[in-house]
């Protein structure tokens, strides 16, 4: 095995790992606060991940295809686009926490499984 492809392991892992720490320190806190599970929550985190992808996509699909599929980029382009992508994927998720009304609701236990049913299907629909 080559050092490469341990370091590339090891920083997928991770990556998966942060990302999953996340997920459950966002179920602690909801269910710390109000005593509740929110079954929204997951689908809300895929709906931030799936507009950032959406946003990163269509900031350097071009320049990915015109230099070959190697989208060379320096540093402050990079991290403008982080931002950028950050900054979308918070909104949207606002928006669909506004949207759902399910802060006005006692438990919203059917607005969480509804919400979460209707962003499933769309997500399945447009990305396959």
């Amino acid at each position: 095995m080559s050092l490469t492809f341990i370091l590339n392991t090891l920083i997928a892992g991770l990556t998966i790992g942060a990302l999953y720490a996340l997920i459950a320190l966002g179920y602690t806190l909801v269910y710390g606060i109000i005593e509740l599970i929110n079954f929204a929550h997951g689908d809300v985190f895929m709906v931030g991940a799936f507009l950032s992808w959406l946003c990163l996509n269509a900031l350097f699909s071009k320049q990915l295809n015109a230099n070959g599929g190697a989208g060379i980029l320096d540093g402050g382009t990079l991290v403008l686009a982080i931002v950028l992508a950050f900054a979308v994927a918070m909104v949207g998720c606002g928006i669909l926490g506004v949207l759902r009304g399910g802060h006005q609701q006692p438990a919203g236990g059917r607005a969480d499984r509804g919400v979460s049913s209707k962003v499933f299907t769309s997500s399945r629909a447009t990305s396959g």
